[in-house]
Order: C-alpha cells, then structure tokens, then sequence
C-alpha cells in the first residue's frame, strides 16, 4: 500500500509540471492562407520600396535578362524558404529534406550572383559610396524586418523542433525579398555597390537569423526532474 502511494506521489510530482502551462490554443490556419498573407505583406513592400525608390528606368532594366532573371531567382528562393519555414514549424509536418534545400540555396544563389553581374566603376568617390551605401544598407534592414517578425512568430507559435534550421529559412525568406526589392529600388547598378551595400547585408542578416532561431525557436522544454 505504501508502494502504491510512493508511486502515486512519483507520478504527480512528473506529470503536474508537464500540464501546469497547458491553456487553450487557437488552432494554426492553414499553411497555404498564411503564406498569402505573408506574401501580401511582402508584395505592398516591393510596391513601396519600388514608390519610394529612386530608380527611373526600372521597366527598362526588367528587359535585361540577367536583372530580370535575378529578380525572379530571388523572389522564389524567398516564396519556397517561407513555404518551408511554416511547414516545418509544425512538429511531423515536414522535414527540410536535402534536396529541396540544394534547390532553395542553388535559386538563391542564382538571384544574388545575377544582381552582381554589374560593371565596376572608379569614379565615385570614397565619401559618396559610404553615404549612399549606408541609405541602401539600412532599406535592405528595414524592408526585411517587417516580414523577418512576422515569420519569426508565425513559426513560434507553431513549435519547431529545429530552430537553426527554422531560423534560416525565416532569414533567407526575408532577405532575398529585400534584396530584390532593394536593388528595384536602387538606381546605382555599379558592382561594388551592390556588393557591399546590397548582397552583404542580405546576406549577414540571413546568418544572423540562424543564430536567433538557434536561440529563440525552441520546440523542446526542459524536461522536468522526477525527483
């Protein structure tokens, strides 16, 4: 009898701190719904960095095959990232398996290397590339911020059980579209510029995200002790 009781105490003393947080959820809508939405955000964003931009020939720079190209490379490398990132968000949903990721990172690539096939130029000065520089680098932040957050927590709220994973897949999603809207934006075409205050940005702002999905993105508690 005082077996039973000493397991009964044992098995409350496991269980209460596993169900003392557990409330009512709303239920996830599904990942097609939320992925328009996210893509709706996404496209006012192209629209008003596109308005706000200083750019004067875009339509004609669309008819270049490798701008256009790189355009589009970018926007699906951030359509299928952001795709993957809800899906595998929910625990048994989906696994990121190794060759949609080789075709996620081969578009993405595709996209940055077609932005940066631009000709060099001397003749700017050291003081223009920085200020000008700076403008692009900080729209490079602010377009991707906005659709950084809401995947962010849009992912959270799901669980995922890989949070570096998770994390970049939220940071390539982000940045590739603020990449290309960026560059829609941007008059300047030269090499260096694109390079340093476009691409890099991006870039550092995708491997940021894995370090904050790492960090944040937790689907695991710790386990409580049954002692």
């Amino acid at each position: 009898m005082e077996s039973a009781h000493s397991d009964r105490t044992r098995y409350d003393r496991l269980i209460d701190p596993l169900i003392a947080d557990f409330r009512p959820v709303r239920p996830l809508w599904p990942v097609k719904i939320r992925l328009g939405l996210w893509l709706v955000l996404e496209l006012a964003i192209v629209i008003w960095a596109v308005a706000a931009g200083t750019r004067t020939n875009l339509a004609w720079k669309l008819q270049n095959w490798e701008f256009l190209a790189g355009v589009i490379g970018l926007v699906a490398a951030g359509i299928m990232a952001a795709a993957s990132a809800f899906r595998s968000a929910i625990p048994g949903e989906e696994e990121m398996r190794p060759g949609k990721l080789m075709l996620l990172l081969a578009l993405a690539g595709a996209g940055f290397a077609l932005m940066l096939h631009e000709p060099a130029h001397t003749t700017v000065s050291i003081h223009q590339f920085v200020v000008t520089g700076m403008r692009c680098t900080i729209c490079v932040a602010l377009f991707a911020a906005l659709p950084w957050v809401a995947l962010f927590w849009a992912s959270r709220r799901a669980m995922p059980l890989m949070g570096a994973t998770e994390g970049g897949l939220i940071g390539t999603a982000a940045f590739a579209f603020a990449f290309a809207a960026s560059r829609m934006g941007c008059p300047i075409d030269e090499f260096a510029h694109v390079l340093v205050w476009h691409a890099l940005p991006a870039a550092i702002g995708a491997a940021l995200s894995i370090g904050a999905g790492a960090i944040w993105l937790q689907g695991l508690k710790q386990r409580p002790s049954a002692n």
